[in-house]
């Protein structure tokens, strides 16, 4: 079964042209050692303009993993996304006010193929 557990802060913009575009499933990093908080991991970043101001951006990161018990929690996943947020946004943290912060995990359908239209093994 694989979950991509994700941070998803929505912050005010920098007013810089990173602001003003998107990206549908980028990454910056290679998969990450297995000393670091996330072993053996790639982050991927989706971001785009917000509705609730003319520099506000949404970002998530995420990354696919099994639902072991080993892998890094929601916390971790979060304290890793501020780490390696200011390297994506191409700004000093310290600049980007947050507004709002969600963490979640969502868990895959662990079938196999062929499934029915319902999501049900045939």
């Amino acid at each position: 079964m694989e979950s991509p557990p994700n941070a998803s802060p929505t912050a005010e913009g920098t007013g810089t042209d990173a602001t003003a575009a998107g990206d549908v499933i980028y990454t910056n990093d290679p998969i990450q050692p297995a000393s670091s908080v996330m072993p053996d991991l790639q982050c991927f970043w989706e971001a785009f303009p917000s509705g609730s101001g003319p520099t506000d951006r949404t970002t998530y990161m995420f990354t696919y993993v099994d639902a072991q018990p080993t892998r890094p929690s929601l916390l971790a996943m979060m304290e890793e996304y501020w780490k390696l947020m200011p390297k994506y946004q191409v700004t000093p943290l310290s600049t980007i006010p947050e507004a709002m912060v969600v963490a979640s995990c969502v868990a895959g359908c662990p079938m196999r193929l062929p499934v029915s239209k319902e999501c049900k093994p045939v």
